[in-house]
């Protein structure tokens, strides 16, 4: 199992029922998750999403804007490219999240759904593909 399901295992118990595997591991899947534990994700959307006027920092500063000290700790970030490239969860301290998204070069980091959860603080942001960002205190 990897330290993303792990950790979202150990965060809430209805993860373990409802994403089982990777294979089940979506934005709408960690919702639902959520909103089974009574827990409802508010969405923010992303301005104009398809303008292809956002890049990996802007999309960045606004998810993050006013949740910068909102995580502790490690946080596991799991973008797209994990599973288009067979790769394992990424991982950094939340106060090096700006650098890490900055420095990721492999492909854009948002494209499409990125949870960034932090076991440590029993938090979780959640990027959604459709372009909407929520956070979440477990």
């Amino acid at each position: 199992m990897s330290r993303l399901l792990e950790a979202l295992h150990s965060l809430s118990p209805e993860f373990c029922s409802r994403i089982p595997s990777a294979f089940y591991l979506t934005a709408d899947s960690v919702a639902a998750s959520l909103a089974a534990a009574g827990l409802k994700l508010d969405y923010t959307l992303v301005p104009d999403i398809d303008s292809g006027d956002w890049d990996d920092e802007t999309l960045m500063e606004l998810v993050f804007r006013d949740h910068w000290h909102f995580h502790k700790g490690r946080m596991l970030i799991h973008p797209p490219a994990c599973s288009r490239h067979g790769l394992p969860d990424f991982e950094c301290d939340a106060g090096a999240l700006a650098s890490f998204v900055r420095d990721f070069s492999l492909e854009m980091l948002f494209d499409g759904d990125v949870i960034f959860p932090a076991p440590a603080s029993g938090t979780l942001t959640v990027f959604q593909h459709k372009g909407a960002f929520s956070h979440a205190r477990l």
